[in-house]
């Protein structure tokens, strides 16, 4: 058995989507028929946007390649403006299912949070991560400070934190337990220090 993906570049798909406009009496506003193909008041097919936010978020990728890539393998014409104006969109419309991520992790027995450089128009931001067992919480600050933990977690919670040791956590009124990672290097460096 041989696995292969289709040969490049995929033909590009246009379909012509007609929408019904009408005007309503009681609002005074013209009502446009939604069309489950794509986003509302957008060119971009859910495809193209499932596969252009999967590049961005889990492959990190700047839109600069991204639109290179539907170009390249598509013959899809997307500018950098539009894609990041699409991607704001997409972010609005899931920002719901973030708050429930979010809510999810806070309700976790146990979270795990860790923090990492990232960088934003090429000035040291923090990428911060807080998970449980079903979920993790994303988000981007400018700090590497306690601040962004109360305004993710509070000030108590109920469960266990791991932590790697980092100052910013230590504030939350809660159990907290080393990761496992970060106290066998502190054994190995006293051990070695004997």
């Amino acid at each position: 058995i041989i696995e292969d993906i289709p040969s490049m570049p995929i033909a590009l798909q246009v379909i012509e989507v007609r929408q019904e406009k009408k005007y309503c009496t009681h609002c005074s506003k013209v009502v446009t028929a939604s069309s489950e193909l794509a986003l509302p008041k957008t060119a971009m097919w859910l495809n193209t946007t499932i596969k252009s936010v999967y590049m961005c978020v889990n492959l990190c990728l700047p839109y600069t390649r991204i639109t290179s890539y539907l170009n390249t393998f598509f013959g899809q014409k997307v500018s950098t403006a539009g894609l990041a104006s699409h991607m704001v969109m997409v972010a609005k419309i899931m920002k719901s299912v973030y708050e429930e991520i979010l809510e999810d992790v806070k309700l976790g027995q146990r979270i795990h949070a860790d923090e990492s450089g990232w960088r934003v128009n090429g000035k040291l931001w923090w990428l911060w991560v807080f998970g449980n067992v079903d979920s993790a919480f994303y988000t981007i600050d400018n700090s590497r400070g306690s601040d962004v933990v109360k305004k993710i977690l509070g000030e108590v919670f109920g469960g266990v934190l791991v932590i790697d040791g980092w100052k910013a956590y230590l504030f939350l009124i809660c159990k907290k337990q080393s990761c496992m990672a970060h106290l066998l290097r502190k054994i190995r460096k006293f051990h070695f220090a004997f």
